[in-house]
């Protein structure tokens, strides 16, 4: 017995192992596209809401300022990789409670 045979080493794990490469990178890339696209109609869903911006009146217009504000800066530290506790630090502080990251 070889305790160094591997399924890899034959000739059906080395076209499994390739299989299963290329599934990865399909789906790899079905995954940034599908983001790609959830980004995009984020983004226009706020440029949307900021050109309706002039028709509002003073109070409710500098509401929405603050959400597009804060969605914006939400959206690009999600799309960054930042950690989900400097995302809770970002999400309480704009509502006045201050805790470190």
């Amino acid at each position: 017995m070889n305790p160094f045979y591997s399924l890899w080493a034959t000739p059906f794990g080395t076209r499994l192992a390739l299989a299963l490469i290329i599934a990865a990178g399909i789906s790899a890339s079905l995954y940034f596209i599908f983001l790609s696209w959830m980004v995009w109609r984020v983004f226009r869903n706020i440029s949307a809401k900021r050109t309706a911006l002039p028709a509002m009146s003073a109070v409710r217009r500098l509401h929405y300022q603050g959400e597009l504000k804060y969605d914006i800066a939400l959206s690009v530290m999600h799309e960054s990789g930042a950690q989900p506790k400097c995302i809770t630090y970002f999400k309480e502080s704009s509502i006045g409670l201050n805790f470190s990251c």
